[in-house]
């Protein structure tokens, strides 16, 4: 049953893929969908979706416990908020929750997450002195009650973003998707004749608990101590950020933090643990005016490489930790009069290493109406502390932004991009892991063949292959 639950979750999550209307959910997958006891334990989390959402969305669940406990719920009710101390984190995420019942016996919830556009307030930008200024923050609410919309909320919400057709057309596929997952649930209570998921729950939780105590068993006792740096912004980052502090841009930080723990495991695992990936996605928000006057709004994402692991090449272009992937460029060009000149692996970004990072990418970007747009850089890392190697492996390339022109965009600011000109973006690569001068000659020359690895590049990484280990 326990997998018949997940697989619950994951047509929740696939729900909401399918029905959202902003292409950063539905199109990247910048979303999440996971089931509760009464209780506000997570029993289960879709494979689709994002870890990041996931790991907040249990403890936010409890947060809608405590403003509506579970006996004052009532079929058809759904609660939401944004609120990113009582959410995932940033005004962008709106999560929602759903109570299913077995009659008049609530038995679980639902939860779900997305990325809604817009939000209002300076945007998805690094800009903001504090939250007030990052867009609108709807507290715990009861948005649907006993089947009936509140409409008016809907209003608020919509008159406070740029991009109000997809910002209640999110909204309406959480509402939607949650419903999916309640309806699934119910058809599996029936069919396993259960009047509740109290034991499932508890075998769930219990032998998860055992697992994670029994790995953690094996390692040695200790105090282990590492550190990264991050190119990071103008002041200390603080990792529990008390309210008013502004959190757009938050992921900088929490997609950073499972390489720190690397980084201390590796300490007592050498050999077993991943190089440093690229980390932080790069957000892409772009906006603009058209010839003709109208505003255009959009994101994308650029992605950088995963870490080489223990055995294998880290992966080109994908996020770590995030499960996100990337808007298509046709989307924005068809929302946009913008144009994606160059997208292509970034050749020699992966650290060198018996196991090679992952490439980065490179991506320019212009308007085809003689116009400007602003890129905003908030998100943008390790332009100058790349990922670091591990087991004798090597940094991956550092990224890179600037203008075609040649001005360099060094900050995390909201760049201005003129007329006719184009903004060009070197994500980063992850590391690499092991001695470079054991990797196998058939890898060198696979990675030659494919343009992952340039000539001069083998020559000073490999010696152009020529002293690559024999085969195993």
């Amino acid at each position: 049953m326990w997998n018949r639950l997940i697989a619950v979750v994951e047509e929740q999550a696939q729900a909401l893929l399918h029905t959202a209307f902003g292409a950063i959910t539905r199109e990247a997958g910048d979303l999440s969908a996971g089931v509760y006891d009464t209780g506000g334990r997570m029993l289960a989390q879709a494979v689709t979706g994002t870890p990041g959402h996931v790991n907040t969305m249990a403890a936010a669940v409890r947060h809608f416990l405590d403003r509506f406990p579970i006996a004052t719920m009532r079929p058809g009710d759904v609660f939401v908020t944004n609120d990113p101390w009582f959410g995932t984190g940033h005004l962008f995420d709106f999560v929602m929750v759903t109570p299913v019942f077995r009659g008049e016996q609530p038995v679980g919830l639902f939860a779900s997450t997305c990325h809604t556009p817009d939000v209002g307030g300076v945007g998805f930008s690094a800009e903001a002195r504090s939250v007030y200024e990052e867009g609108i923050c709807v507290p715990h609410l009861r948005l649907r009650e006993q089947g009936a919309i509140d409409e008016k909320v809907f209003a608020i919400i919509m008159a406070n973003s740029r991009n109000p057709i997809e910002a209640r057309g999110d909204l309406l596929s959480l509402i939607a998707c949650n419903d999916v997952g309640a309806a699934r649930l119910a058809d599996m209570m029936r069919e396993f004749e259960l009047d509740a998921i109290d034991e499932l729950a508890a075998h769930i939780l219990d032998t998860s608990r055992e697992a994670t105590r029994e790995v953690i068993g094996r390692l040695p006792r200790g105090s282990f101590r590492t550190a990264m740096t991050l190119d990071g912004y103008e002041s200390p980052i603080e990792l529990r950020a008390l309210r008013p502090a502004p959190v757009t841009a938050r992921h900088v930080i929490g997609q950073m933090l499972p390489d720190l723990m690397f980084g201390a495991l590796a300490q007592v695992l050498d050999g077993r643990v991943p190089a440093e990936s690229a980390g932080s996605i790069w957000v892409l928000p772009m906006a603009g005016t058209r010839a003709q006057g109208t505003p255009f709004n959009v994101l994308n994402v650029g992605l950088g490489g995963t870490g080489a692991r223990p055995g294998k090449d880290g992966l080109n272009t994908t996020a770590f930790p995030s499960g996100v992937g990337v808007v298509p460029v046709e989307i924005t060009e068809n929302e946009s009069p913008l144009v994606f000149w160059i997208k292509e692996y970034l050749p020699d970004s992966g650290g060198a290493g018996e196991f090679r990072g992952g490439l980065g990418q490179r991506i320019e970007i212009g308007n085809s109406d003689p116009t400007s747009f602003t890129v905003g850089a908030g998100t943008f890392d390790r332009l100058r502390n790349p990922a670091a190697g591990r087991s004798g492996g090597r940094p991956g390339r550092h990224g890179a932004a600037r203008l075609g022109s040649g001005a360099v965009l060094a900050t995390k600011a909201v760049h201005t991009v003129p007329p006719g000109d184009r903004i060009v973006l070197e994500l980063p690569g992850g590391g690499g892991v092991g001695d470079p001068a054991r990797r196998t000659r058939s890898r060198i020359d696979a990675d030659l063949a494919a343009g992952l690895v340039s000539a001069d590049g083998a020559a000073r990484d490999y010696d152009g292959g020529r002293t690559g280990a024999p085969e195993a």
